[in-house]
């Protein structure tokens, strides 16, 4: 009988033992969210190192604007659908980049992406391969 007893009144305790270290735990993952590399964080670290997303995101705008001059006028699309459709290409290529980075990196933190982005002179052929980039329509 006494047991159980003590099994009752230590059960709130374990209960907020759990919640403590669900707690910590969540911390903890974002925490570490916060120190990996995503492609979010690879997208904000293109735009500001570099002229990746700049030149990209013209040349993507462009493409679109040409192909929708060929649409009927009733079904022409706004400048803000372009701009989606623009920002889902972009997210399209930021995702690739990052997939063939990660491979490459012993760790996901922002500090060993950017020395191997520079070590590796990336950016650079990021750029380059941005200018040689040219669009075609599926026809």
């Amino acid at each position: 009988m006494g047991q159980v007893t003590t099994l009752f009144t230590v059960q709130p305790v374990l209960n907020q033992l759990k919640s403590g270290w669900r707690g910590i735990l969540e911390v903890q993952l974002n925490r570490e969210r916060t120190n990996t590399l995503d492609n979010e964080t690879l997208k904000d670290y293109l735009a500001n190192n570099s002229q990746v997303i700049t030149i990209f995101m013209e040349k993507a705008t462009d493409f679109l604007n040409r192909q929708n001059e060929d649409r009927a006028p009733a079904r022409r699309y706004n400048d803000a659908e372009i701009a989606r459709q623009a920002d889902k290409m972009l997210d399209d290529v930021i995702a690739n980049i990052h997939d063939k980075i990660v491979p490459h990196t012993r760790e996901q933190t922002p500090a060993a992406w950017d020395q191997f982005l520079s070590e590796n002179d990336v950016l650079e052929d990021l750029e380059l391969s941005m200018t040689e980039l040219s669009f075609e329509s599926e026809d």
